[in-house]
């Protein structure tokens, strides 16, 4: 097993070849970050939050990528769950850790993993269905 750190960053050259646009995305716009605030000394300090899978509830009506990613297992896009674990983080506890890195000196320079746990995906998306099926027959809007 192996913990992730701060002090790693994902590989451009897999992403690419892997056709991971999104974190590969995430991955060049935080480099640029942090070489503007080197070269161009703004008067500022950068701190940066890199969240796993983002959970919680959500303030539009239409589907984000993170409910789109477990949903797809619901409606049978996914026809196979995966093995290994979905990571997972709380919108809340993202906006805590923002509002908490802004307020605290130590955290100015910072790189900051954000996961609040693991489940495997075999347990993930029965209880998703459930809690999708439950949301159905209350009458709550789908999504």
């Amino acid at each position: 097993d192996h913990i992730i750190t701060e002090a790693e960053w994902s590989n451009a050259e897999f992403c690419k070849a892997a056709s991971l646009w999104y974190p590969l995305s995430k991955l060049l716009a935080e480099e640029l970050a942090w070489e503007f605030v080197k070269k161009e000394n703004p008067g500022f300090t950068l701190s940066v939050m890199n969240p796993c899978l983002i959970t919680g509830p959500a303030l539009q009506d239409t589907m984000n990528t993170s409910t789109e990613v477990l949903l797809d297992f619901c409606n049978g896009t996914h026809k196979t769950i995966p093995s290994g674990a979905m990571i997972w983080v709380d919108v809340r506890d993202v906006a805590r850790a923002h509002v908490l890195a802004l307020d605290n000196p130590k955290a100015y320079g910072g790189r900051f993993v954000l996961v609040a746990g693991q489940v495997p995906w075999r347990d993930t998306i029965p209880a998703v269905k459930e809690a999708v099926a439950g949301m159905a027959s209350a009458g709550a809007p789908g999504p």
